[in-house]
């Protein structure tokens, strides 16, 4: 029996300008908001959104490590114990402008653990890794992302992100 889980990211973007050398002393600031939808009896809970801010550019790069970064989305899944799953999610996403011309590309990476560890836990690296729930029925995932922003737009970018979570 093949039972699933979505959880759908709503990403939304917050103007920021195209050069960060040029910022109006304004701290620049990008916001990912993180909802789950249950769809089984798995649950999956949002413990913290992936947050983008200043301190993680470089050179017009977003990076939030889903390993390294506190900033990263942070989820638990609690489900049946010791069950395998399967977790699959778009390794890319474009993600545009809410009004006018403008679209970013983000490149997600997803890290689990059957503890809540976040230093320790493994890169989904393939699409259709399988991973256990631990002896209480729990994974802890890490959410992170790259998004190239040189030739953003200022806006509002929204889109969403769907990770899926599936009993084997």
């Amino acid at each position: 029996m093949l039972l699933r889980i979505a959880v759908i990211f709503v990403i939304t973007i917050i103007s920021f300008q195209n050069s960060l050398a040029q910022s109006s002393g304004e701290r620049n600031r990008v916001s990912v908001n993180v909802t789950a939808q249950i769809i089984s009896r798995v649950e999956v809970i949002t413990l913290q959104n992936i947050l983008f801010k200043e301190s993680s550019f470089d050179k017009n790069i977003i990076d939030v490590s889903p390993i390294k970064d506190t900033n990263a989305g942070f989820l638990k899944a609690s489900g049946k114990a010791g069950a395998q799953v399967r977790i699959m999610y778009p390794i890319e996403k474009i993600v545009n402008r809410s009004a006018g011309n403008g679209s970013l590309q983000i490149n997600y990476s997803v890290a689990v653990n059957g503890t809540n560890d976040q230093s320790t836990a493994n890169l989904v690296l393939k699409k259709g890794n399988i991973y256990n729930l631990n002896e209480n029925g729990e994974l802890f995932l890490w959410v992170g992302g790259r998004v190239d922003i040189s030739n953003a737009v200022p806006g509002t970018y929204i889109g969403n992100f769907k990770i899926e979570i599936e009993y084997i």
